[in-house]
């Protein structure tokens, strides 16, 4: 399907912007990808995550102009063509965002593509964790789950099945607990949403990942590896890459993360044992990255799964490292929000909106 959006401008930025610069821009549209323009909006071309992605892997840091990075010859069309006679090439080569062009090269216009996927060509199991009583988004819980908390119309839960579904996938089980009914009630089998949906009902709480242990035996029977998701997170991810990553890596356990900066309020010296300064930083920011909630595990991970107790997924972690299973890591680097507390909605809000 090709739709020519109204708010293109949205997605347009200059060329002598930085990575980091580039990355704020996606991360606040939600988009994977950009239409790079110079300042008389001349089209220069197009930029990706994954073309981020590795320019960081070839050595390129956060403050490096994205000049080097980005397509300098990305596919447009002239806005006195007709775009139809270019479906075969748009299919073939899977292009999601088209400039549209006038005869000087200067952006009027895009289109976007969006691509229909058989919903049935992933068979891996999702898990959803979606038991939590959202004490920190109080009183937005009070009386509504946590993941049912609407996020422009829709709960974060239907946002959340909906961008896995464009990936392919298609079975869903929802671990719920808290206001459970309210869940079941609103998803039912998942038919409204062309998709298979159903429940592990926690008779007490049981972690983040205990659960799990309430559908062994499917888990064991497929030998597929299976996903777990956390419910409260709003993010725009391509799980069949992510999966697709942990096929080629045939890793036990793959963790999802999300590059996390902090800035120290503080300027801050180090010194050596004899108290003299030896240097001083003003206000440092550290980088790490962060769990994002998205995990693919081997179905043999299962088994490592207490029953019927609280069991977290880091303390999954923790234990698959001590017994030396291959645990891997993949970054994303689209918007991602995790919606916890009354601060991290409304910084949704704030940014998205």
């Amino acid at each position: 399907m090709i739709n020519k959006l109204n708010n293109w401008k949205k997605i347009v930025i200059f060329n002598d912007l930085n990575i980091k610069q580039c990355l704020i821009k996606l991360n606040k549209i939600g988009s994977q990808i950009l239409i790079v323009s110079s300042k008389s909006g001349i089209l220069k071309g197009t930029i990706t995550d994954g073309d981020i992605r590795r320019g960081l892997i070839n050595g390129f840091n956060l403050k490096s102009n994205i000049e080097k990075i980005y397509n300098h010859k990305p596919f447009s069309i002239r806005n006195d063509n007709n775009i139809k006679k270019y479906f075969k090439f748009i299919n073939d080569y899977s292009i999601k965002i088209i400039p549209i062009v006038n005869k000087k090269n200067k952006i009027i216009g895009a289109y976007s593509v969006e691509f229909k996927i058989n919903l049935n060509n992933q068979n891996n199991k999702i898990i959803v964790m979606a038991g939590g009583r959202g004490e920190r988004l109080r009183p937005m819980t009070k009386n509504t789950p946590k993941p049912m908390v609407k996020i422009n119309g829709k709960p974060i839960l239907e946002k959340l099945i909906l961008n896995c579904q464009d990936s392919g996938f298609s079975n869903f089980y929802l671990s719920v607990n808290y206001l459970k009914e309210k869940i079941k009630n609103y998803f039912k089998d998942g038919r409204l949403l062309n998709v298979n949906i159903k429940y592990l009902e926690e008779t007490k709480p049981l972690g983040t990942i205990g659960s799990v242990k309430l559908i062994k035996g499917k888990i064991l029977k497929d030998k597929k590896p299976f996903i777990v998701i956390n419910g409260d997170i709003v993010a725009n991810f391509d799980l069949k890459s992510i999966l697709d990553f942990r096929t080629s890596k045939k890793s036990d356990l793959t963790i999802v993360t999300r590059a996390y900066e902090l800035q120290n309020p503080y300027g801050i010296v180090e010194k050596n044992m004899s108290d003299n300064i030896v240097s001083m930083k003003e206000k440092p920011i550290y980088n790490s990255e962060i769990l994002a909630g998205i995990y693919i595990l081997d179905y043999r991970l299962v088994k490592m799964i207490p029953n019927n107790r609280k069991f977290n997924m880091t303390d999954l972690i923790s234990l698959s490292l001590k017994k030396k299973k291959r645990t891997l890591s993949f970054r994303i680097d689209n918007y991602w929000y995790e919606i916890g507390n009354i601060n991290q909605y409304n910084n949704y809000l704030e940014n998205i909106s």
